[in-house]
């Protein structure tokens, strides 16, 4: 898969996972304890993830680091 798909893939998952549970970007943000300009550059794409922004998102959506990468084929 092409790296940009897969930054596509981590920033729809963050997306769809904040949303259910019904957090804005500012709280997703605020609750990871990463900065507002550092997650929006990541769904907007312009930036790549790494894996400890990941892991902070990931602990804070309360899912596995995994939930968020494309599946494997």
């Amino acid at each position: 898969m092409p790296r940009d798909a897969i930054h596509r893939h981590i920033a729809k998952q963050i997306r769809s996972l904040a949303k259910q549970q019904g957090w804005s970007g500012n709280r997703l943000a605020d609750t990871a304890g990463v900065s507002r300009a550092q997650l929006s550059r990541l769904l907007t794409l312009q930036t790549s993830p790494t894996i400890g922004l990941l892991k902070k998102i990931a602990a804070a959506l309360e899912v596995d680091t995994r939930d968020l990468l494309p599946p494997a084929r």
